[in-house]
């Protein structure tokens, strides 16, 4: 690798020996600017965190590499740290800023839980409505066929809106066993409960049982 090319890399890098700092990139000496002169010093001193501190004794002492998100109390800043053991012995710590990333993560996960919600009440109206009219109207006719046209696209934002709620819940629990909820619920069911509460009764006649 041409000389140099480290000190322009964005991600920290920090080479320990024992539990000592033995070099680190220009990246980690501003990601972790506790001392002015860190070389020398134990790991504990310089990053101020001890699972960071702890990941890479867990590499030391497995051989096997170590990896953990860390959010640091003071900077609230999110890290991705890598902890690498080398053939020698010694541990070569990376980490990257990714407080960014995140903050994209849950805004993307809050517009679409939003926008689901958001419009899951005039939907369920518009196809509520659309069926009672549609049942009043004679078989044939023009009335009739725009009138099925607006039930059929109904349905077609229902079942939009229907993925949304499920990329929404995959999205705020990646991980985790995924629940029952509403937006699991057959479309036909949730459209009737919806539209229940959106519209009700209207004029003392019940549009829909």
């Amino acid at each position: 690798m041409p000389p140099g090319v480290i000190d322009h890399v964005e991600e920290a890098i920090l080479l320990l020996n024992g539990d000592q700092v033995r070099w680190l990139n220009p990246a980690a000496r501003m990601m972790f600017a506790a001392h002015e002169h860190p070389v020398g010093r134990p790991l504990l001193e310089v990053v101020r965190d001890h699972r960071i501190d702890a990941l890479a004794l867990r590499a030391r002492k497995s051989g096997l590499e170590q990896a953990a998100e860390v959010e640091l109390p003071a900077s609230a800043r999110i890290l991705q740290v890598r902890a690498v053991p080398l053939p020698d012995g010694d541990i070569v710590l990376l980490a990257r800023d990714i407080t960014r990333l995140r903050y994209l993560e849950t805004v993307r996960q809050q517009f679409v839980a939003n926008l689901s919600h958001e419009m899951r009440t005039p939907l369920a109206g518009l196809d509520l409505a659309a069926q009672t009219l549609s049942a009043q109207l004679p078989a044939a006719g023009d009335t009739r066929l725009f009138m099925d046209r607006i039930t059929q696209e109904a349905q077609r934002l229902a079942d939009i809106l229907f993925n949304l709620n499920q990329l929404a819940a995959r999205i705020s629990s990646p991980r985790s066993t995924r629940r029952r909820s509403r937006s699991n619920e057959p479309r036909s069911r949730w459209m009737t409960w919806s539209g229940r509460s959106s519209i009700g009764t209207r004029g003392g006649r019940r549009l829909a049982s």
